[in-house]
């Protein structure tokens, strides 16, 4: 704003005055009450444009990926670098119905992912492999191993974006349903001992600490507990 009163040599009235007219009109927008910063209405536009052209290109370049990374998508753009003016963008469009957030994914709202009958198949098995293999289950490397196809790695990504499976760390996924089962678990432990250590969290889970460590480093990661010294609490709200 000072540079704004400086530029056209305005009293803080009249520019106000002036900026009121031109954002009803459509012409400017406000992206960041906090520092005033106003853009022009044909630059967003042009982001919006620049932002659906991506996503219709991504769609078709990976038709069974629900969505593109939000920080991927912003890194994409030529312009909207700065981000809350991306934000801002983001939510014009979906305010507008043009695409879907969900979490840090984002999709064209006309976007599905339609599998084939091979990939269902694949689909059905990865599943059941991580639901029955519980808090034990095979790194990814191995379970595409067993399945011998090459179209793994696309259902495995559907399967964390539909939220079925969790990341837990590179190449090590859960099914949702397990994750919280254990988080119940471990919630309900804390709510009535107030810590638990490494190796009470061993004995929760019965699994080697190739998974008990990478599970408890989740849990921090997921502000759901807080280390403290050797053992583990859970992290205020």
């Amino acid at each position: 704003m000072e540079e704004l009163r400086f530029l056209t040599d305005l009293s803080t009235s009249k520019l106000e005055a002036h900026l009121r007219g031109l954002k009803s009109k459509g012409h400017l927008m406000e992206y960041d009450k906090e520092r005033r910063a106003i853009i022009h209405g044909s630059y967003v536009v042009r982001t919006q444009r620049e932002i659906l052209n991506y996503l219709t290109e991504f769609h078709a370049k990976y038709p069974l990926k629900v969505g593109v990374q939000k920080e991927e998508l912003r890194s994409r753009l030529k312009g909207a670098k700065d981000p809350k003016l991306f934000n801002h963008v983001i939510a014009l469009l979906a305010k507008q119905g043009q695409i879907v957030q969900e979490k840090e994914l984002i999709r064209l709202k006309s976007h599905q992912v339609t599998l084939g009958r091979d990939l269902k198949e694949i689909r059905k098995k990865m599943e059941q492999e991580y639901l029955k293999a519980g808090l034990q289950p095979p790194y990814f490397r191995e379970l595409k191993e067993k399945l011998k196809d090459d179209s793994a790695y696309d259902v495995l990504e559907l399967l964390v974006g539909e939220g079925v499976l969790v990341k837990v760390k590179e190449d090590l996924y859960f099914h949702r349903d397990v994750i919280e089962g254990l988080k119940d678990r471990l919630v309900s432990f804390l709510k009535k001992h107030g810590e638990i250590s490494t190796p009470q969290f061993k004995d929760m889970t019965g699994a080697s600490r190739k998974y008990t460590i990478p599970l408890i480093e989740y849990f921090d990661k997921s502000q759901v507990t807080v280390r403290v010294g050797d053992s583990r609490v859970l992290r205020k709200k």
